[in-house]
């Protein structure tokens, strides 16, 4: 492709894959595609092997970030945000991608800007097709098309799939912008169906590229037992988030919590599959869905029993069948004894005649042994004759022998005399002749040692010559040496001099670049200190509204404490509520979550028309310097849009006289009419605060007051406030502030 071809960021999760790293940045590498328009990111999941240190020094055009949880979706998340690509891909690690699988799939959705995200052709390394996208099962499944198929050619035309799998896949960035980035909940599996849900209601298609090869080794850093549980999991949390609904029906599924012996697992997981759907839907959606998802849950506890019930009938079949088999035997046992006893009266029997028979055999045995000793004594006669024989045989065939090979002998020393006699004759003849060239070379030998005399004469003279030469390069040398030792001296006091420039004019851009953001904080603190004197005014105006307000509904409360009772002493109350209660035991198997929802549970009251349906962080611990999650969810239940300020304060809580305030952020947004919109809130507790809705960061309004006391309870308050109709609402947390 050429140089003007789109950029491309590239991301890969990896979780200690060391094993992994080397096959798939080699094929990254080799990719036929510019590579000053390629960007490799490399997210790792905490690995515990030198997957880091590996990458850095063999492949160090990769970006490494660093997730501080293994979360596959979050880490995917975090290479999303660092990407400067128009299309994203992401890869598994243990993945091998074939040259022309980047062009491929680039060039196609190139054709059309509805296309949100494609796929290629992935293959097990024996060659049989793995997934060519995913198609819909019964039940809420999703499978791989062509799943370990021999390829045929089979799926080699470019079609539209209802989902892709993220084992190589590549988004258009303004799709994920649309749509969302990956839901972190799911974790990993599953999180690809949640994706492409998202994408058919923004109106986005996702397609197959069968040109697009990549060799995927499956499962390479999992395990079958984990995948299953995952997707079990996953597949009830999708249904909690797009088809809630449909949840009581298909708790069941496969049966891989009840029929598989993973029962305790469903109790489990069920708190988190709740939460989901609240934080998605309404409390009152939620309540509606409670009792068909109880129902389902005496169903499932039903079929465990009725199972149980048919194993123990199956037990109680073997039983039976080895007590028969028992009584067979005893009653051959007996049938055994009396055989032995008739037995034992035959032998007593038989006794006598083998004694008799046995005085008999003696006395034949001995006349047998006198004969044997007659036989023993001829025939070792007869071999001490056969010995004598064997010896004359073999002196006279070594006599023999010993003959033939003096003839050969003699053969050998008279063709050898014949022989040094030629050799001889040839000899004389040689040495007369090497005589003859002896006295010519003696001449010549005379003539040479005559110039080589003269010779010698004028090496003497040009060595003399060589030698003073030599002395005067010498001289030279060590004055060249000299000059050269004072450049490199020059050198480095030069390197030395620019070096203190370079730090000189570094300290100086640092000394702007504070300047200038101290003046913009002091700027964000004078808008602030405007902004809380506006407030403080038009709280007043609210306090007295307020009171009037609460005046009214102590009188309407006391008339809903009336209707309660009433319902309390109703017969739906004694006959079809309170039987439900004991279905709460699941809790007793997941406390933290099941406190966790019942908070929520107990926050999610609307005290009007515009409230904080949920405000939640992620640990009751805030860790100082690293950023921390929170959860904040606005709820309109009036037909009317309203202009909402989200503020949320960071106070003291030991001091409680004081009460001394340390930070304060604030966003302003459109709340539509009867919707929730859901902020996700994250600040370190040293700088300032981030809100982002969908995925998109929001201009906030940010005020610290100083710094706080590590190992400190502190309150964080969250106030949701209506310029329009003076309506506000409040929720605070405690959290523990460590390092």
């Amino acid at each position: 492709m050429n140089k003007n071809a789109p950029y491309v960021s590239l991301i890969t999760v990896n979780y200690n894959g060391q094993r992994f790293l080397k096959k798939y940045f080699d094929s990254l590498h080799s990719l036929k595609y510019p590579a000053e328009r390629l960007e490799t990111i490399m997210v790792d999941n905490g690995s515990k092997d030198s997957s880091i240190d590996y990458v850095r020094k063999n492949f160090p055009r990769v970006k490494i970030l660093k997730n501080d949880v293994n979360n596959y979706c979050r880490a995917n998340n975090l290479g999303i945000k660092k990407a400067k690509g128009q299309y994203i891909g992401l890869i598994n690690n243990d993945t091998v991608l074939k040259n022309d699988w980047l062009a491929e799939l680039v060039n196609f959705m190139n054709r059309d800007k509805s296309i949100g995200a494609v796929t290629g052709k992935i293959l097990f390394p024996d060659g049989k097709i793995q997934g060519a996208g995913h198609f819909e099962l019964p039940n809420f499944y999703w499978s791989d098309r062509g799943f370990k198929e021999e390829e045929h050619g089979q799926y080699d035309q470019c079609e539209e799939v209802v989902s892709i799998s993220h084992c190589a896949s590549l988004y258009r960035k303004k799709c994920l912008k649309d749509i969302g980035l990956l839901d972190e909940d799911f974790g990993f599996y599953m999180e690809d169906v949640d994706m492409s849900i998202r994408a058919k209601e923004k109106g986005w298609r996702f397609f197959y590229v069968p040109q697009g090869i990549v060799y995927h080794e499956f499962h390479g850093t999992g395990n079958e037992d984990l995948a299953e549980f995952y997707c079990e999991r996953n597949r009830l949390m999708l249904i909690a988030k797009h088809y809630p609904h449909k949840l009581a029906n298909e708790l069941f599924g496969r049966g891989y919590f009840t029929l598989m012996g993973q029962k305790d697992e469903l109790m489990k997981i069920l708190p988190e599959i709740l939460i989901k759907m609240l934080k998605h839907y309404d409390y009152q959606t939620l309540m509606e869905l409670l009792p068909g998802i109880f129902a389902t849950l005496g169903k499932i506890l039903n079929l465990e029993k009725d199972t149980l019930v048919k194993q123990m009938d199956v037990l109680r079949n073997d039983l039976w069948q080895k007590e028969q088999l028992f009584k067979q035997q005893d009653k051959e046992t007996i049938s055994l004894r009396e055989a032995i006893q008739q037995v034992n009266q035959m032998l007593s029997c038989e006794k006598d005649s083998f004694v008799a028979l046995t005085s008999r055999t003696q006395d034949q045995q001995k006349q047998l042994e006198a004969k044997d000793t007659q036989l023993q004594k001829i025939q070792e006669k007869i071999h001490e004759e056969e010995l004598r024989l064997e010896s004359l045989t073999r002196l006279i065939q070594e006599q023999q022998i010993q003959l033939q090979v003096k003839e050969t002998q003699l053969q050998e020393i008279q063709k050898y005399v014949g022989e040094k006699d030629i050799r001889l004759e040839n000899v004389t003849r040689l040495a007369q002749e090497q005589q003859k060239q002896l006295e010519a070379k003696e001449a010549q030998l005379q003539e040479i040692q005559k110039e080589v005399h003269g010779k010698e004469d004028q090496l003497e003279g040009l060595t003399r010559q060589t030698q003073e030469q030599q002395k005067r390069l010498e001289v030279k040398e060590a004055q060249l040496q000299q000059i050269q030792k004072e450049i490199y001296e020059k050198e480095d006091r030069l390197e030395g001099l620019t070096r203190q420039t370079q730090g000189q004019q570094r300290q100086i851009q640092d000394q702007q670049r504070r300047l200038e953001e101290k003046e913009a904080r002091l700027d964000e603190q004078e808008d602030c200190l405007t902004y809380q004197n506006l407030r403080l005014e038009s709280l007043k105006k609210q306090t007295q509204e307020q009171q009037v307000f609460l005046d009214h509904k102590e009188g309407r409360i006391q008339e809903l404490n009336a209707q309660i009772n009433n319902i309390y002493n109703s017969e739906t109350y004694r006959f079809l509520v309170q039987p439900l209660w004991w279905v709460c035991s699941f809790f007793k198997f997941a406390r933290g979550p099941v406190q966790q929802l019942k908070g929520l549970l107990a926050r999610k009251v609307f005290k009007g028309k515009l409230s904080l349906g949920l405000f939640s962080a992620e640990s009751n611990t805030a860790i100082y310097g690293k950023p921390n999650h929170y959860t904040l969810k606005v709820t309109n239940g009036d037909v009317t849009d309203h202009q909402v300020k989200a503020v949320i304060d960071i106070y003291s809580y030991d001091d409680v006289a004081s009460n001394k305030h340390y930070g304060y952020f604030a966003i302003e947004l459109i709340c539509r009419a009867q919707s929730s919109m859901e902020l996700n809130v994250e600040y370190d507790w040293i700088d300032r605060a981030r809100f982002i809705l969908d995925g998109s960061s929001l201009k906030t309004h940010d005020l610290w007051k100083g710094n706080l006391d590590q190992q400190q309870l502190y309150k964080v308050n969250a106030l949701l406030y209506c310029p329009q109709s003076q309506v506000h609402d409040q929720i605070t947390l405690i959290q523990r502030l460590k390092k």
